[in-house]
């Protein structure tokens, strides 16, 4: 018969048998988890192959921007000194051709009701539509009803009363701003508040200038920024000459603009890079697009980063670029997906 101490004995070894056996099992899992760690930082896995599902690609327009200059001096002074790669691949988007028979002229009419302009407009084709303001001469508003895309006109230069204006602060002007363009389709998710930005101008004889400060600053240009694709930024090609803007005085919206693609962000198709040296050898053979000319023809190098550049014309694939930044803002633009993956042609710079 099994005494209660030889009980308590058996159960104690049990105890410590399965407390040593879960220690085993759980130092085990540690080892294959740090092994695993350091093996892929050694070795790390092969990337997968890009998929070029859409086969190869047109070449990518970047004519709005500025030709490389002939006689251009180049010099690199990176960080590293070096130019960097940038990985071996990425995404390519698809961009939807609007269909000028999508949208109606119902809803271009209640956008532009909504913001008191005549619900009766001029006809200009191809799914455009243009309203006037009917308390004040001049002001027209264009819609493209198959894509919201607008553009806002005036003639708020020519007006003494603008000189007169001061807007009471940045946040005011972007809330009315963003209540703007919220009538077109543009909101958070494609335009995050953390990407608006704000340029200051005062009126000089009828023309648009730089205002050093608020307080002597005439109207306001909201500009709003495209949100990251893949953790990699979308951009204009020139900041000067945005995309999406409202300008902004103290008596309301004056002028704006929506000029944006309809970005597929679902239907993608991974694609090679041609590489950063390789990127930075074309630079030098004049194929690339600056945003504006280098001072004397000279172009320091100080950073390289990969992007998405968004163009006004309508192009089937949004596909990424290398940016190379200089001195003063100067950015240059070459095409980052690898050349045998593009269709031969005239466009691509």
């Amino acid at each position: 018969m099994t005494t209660l101490t030889e009980t308590a004995s058996f159960s104690h070894k049990a105890i410590v048998r399965v407390g040593k056996l879960l220690a085993l099992l759980i130092g085990l899992y540690i080892v294959f988890r740090v092994g695993g760690v350091i093996f892929n930082a050694v070795s790390p896995p092969a990337p997968l192959p890009p998929t070029v599902a859409f086969g190869k690609l047109p070449q990518l327009d970047l004519s709005e921007g500025i030709p490389s200059p002939d006689n251009l001096t180049l010099k690199v002074e990176t960080i590293s000194g070096d130019i960097p790669n940038l990985g071996s691949s990425a995404k390519v988007f698809a961009v939807k051709n609007p269909d000028v028979t999508f949208g109606t002229l119902n809803d271009a009419a209640g956008i532009a009701t909504r913001l008191g302009f005549s619900p009766r407009p001029q006809d200009l084709g191809q799914g455009k539509v243009r309203f006037s303001d009917a308390k004040q001469s001049g002001k027209l508003l264009t819609i493209e009803s198959a894509t919201n895309n607008f553009k806002l006109e005036s003639n708020f230069l020519d007006t003494a009363t603008i000189l007169s204006s001061r807007p009471k602060s940045l946040e005011s002007v972007s809330v009315i701003a963003t209540d703007f363009v919220k009538n077109f389709g543009v909101g958070d998710v494609d335009y995050p508040s953390d990407l608006i930005s704000t340029a200051l101008f005062s009126v000089d004889n009828g023309k648009l200038v730089n205002a050093i400060s608020l307080s002597s600053a005439n109207v306001v240009q909201v500009i709003f920024g495209r949100a990251d694709l893949d953790k990699i930024e979308t951009v204009s090609l020139n900041a000067n000459d945005p995309l999406v803007w409202v300008i902004v005085s103290d008596k309301g919206v004056l002028a704006g603009e929506k000029s944006s693609n309809q970005i597929q962000k679902f239907k993608f198709s991974t694609y090679p890079l041609k590489g950063g040296t390789a990127a930075f050898e074309q630079l030098k053979s004049g194929k690339g697009i600056f945003n504006k000319l280098p001072r004397d023809n000279n172009f320091t190098i100080r950073n390289v980063r990969l992007a998405y550049v968004e163009t006004r014309k309508l192009q089937p694939y949004l596909q990424p670029v290398y940016i190379f930044e200089g001195d003063y803002n100067v950015l240059a633009y070459v095409a980052a997906v690898a050349d045998e993956w593009i269709e031969p042609g005239n466009v691509s710079r």
